[in-house]
């Protein structure tokens, strides 16, 4: 991380790390309440936009970054007294989607164009237990979201090579419980890091 721009990233970090640490929003209503219970560990992600290796075409690539997320499916109520034979104890989640908003960009000597990124969406085929928690994997950092700007003009040869991005993930989830076709949300957020980090020799 640049040194002249530490200072304010580590201010960041620490927004990200009250975002995504942990608590998600949900509007369940039903046997269950599955929750968010972190992503990334609680930790921004530090997301590389470009990585230099001469042993593939273009000397480099984009990669794509993915974060852990872990989630717990208890009861909604502490009155419940429930176990995987009951109905709708079981919830699946079908898909996300994840809209970012830029909070902050640090242009190390040059310009930043206006932010256009887009949000994503990913299907997704999770089951999470009554009382159970259960970690997967998301792509948080599409190799796609780094060629939309502000975030391109930080590759290689781009307006703000030097740069660094603080973006704020808004990520909601969506599924339904087993044996409903009602459609349910949780909501969680996460802070990325946006920088062409130096690579390893």
């Amino acid at each position: 991380m640049r040194s002249s721009a530490a200072f304010i990233l580590i201010a960041f970090a620490g927004l990200g790390l009250a975002l995504s640490g942990g608590c998600g929003e949900n509007t369940i209503d039903g046997q269950t309440r599955p929750t968010v219970l972190s992503i990334n560990a609680g930790a921004p992600l530090h997301a590389d936009v470009f990585v230099e290796d001469t042993t593939v075409a273009g000397d480099g690539f984009i990669p794509e970054e993915s974060v852990e997320v872990i989630f717990n499916n208890p009861p909604s109520h502490d009155l419940f007294d429930l176990d995987e034979t009951d109905p709708y104890s079981h919830f699946i989640f079908t898909s996300y989607t994840v809209n970012y908003h830029i909070l902050q960009l640090l242009e190390g000597g040059g310009s930043f164009s206006t932010a256009n990124l887009p949000s994503v969406t990913y299907p997704m085929q999770l089951i999470v237990r009554v009382n159970q928690e259960v970690t997967t994997a998301i792509v948080l950092a599409p190799a796609s979201l780094k060629l939309e700007p502000p975030i391109v003009d930080i590759m290689p040869g781009g307006t703000a090579p030097s740069g660094e991005a603080v973006v704020r993930a808004e990520i909601t989830f969506s599924g339904h419980a087993l044996g409903s076709d009602h459609e349910q949300i949780i909501e969680a957020d996460a802070t990325i890091l946006f920088a062409n980090y130096a690579d390893e020799d």
